[in-house]
């Protein structure tokens, strides 16, 4: 996943008004590949 990419998810979960859980379920992400993400950047 590319650095991009990494950060469009956070801002698409930070902006979304459902839940964190609700918005990776709709997205297909894991919570733990969102983790890492976050502590990726």
């Amino acid at each position: 996943m590319t650095q991009s990419e990494k950060m469009e998810i956070i801002t698409l979960v930070e902006q979304s008004t459902l839940s964190v859980k609700a918005t990776l379920r709709e997205l297909g992400i894991n919570r733990s590949t969102f983790n890492e993400c976050r502590a990726a950047l």
